[in-house]
């Protein structure tokens, strides 16, 4: 630890210092374009809506036991 100065000590070696600049020098990447929220899709892993009110699930209902229809 003796030949270490301060700086290195913490982590700031002229190295690394060297290799942050390199990364950080060219210039930051464009941002995505932003998309419409008519030309997005749906948001994943999310459940369709439900089925309108009057939309019945399932088979029909049986007819009750009574006389058949004519």
């Amino acid at each position: 630890m003796a030949d270490q100065t301060e700086s290195e000590a913490i982590g700031f070696s002229d190295n690394r210092m060297v290799q942050q600049a390199v990364r950080f020098r060219s210039p930051a990447p464009a941002p995505a374009p932003a998309q419409t929220p008519v030309l997005r899709g749906p948001p994943p892993l999310l459940r369709p809506p439900p089925p309108p009110f009057g939309m019945m699930r399932g088979p029909p209902p049986r007819p009750p036991f009574a006389r058949p229809p004519l």
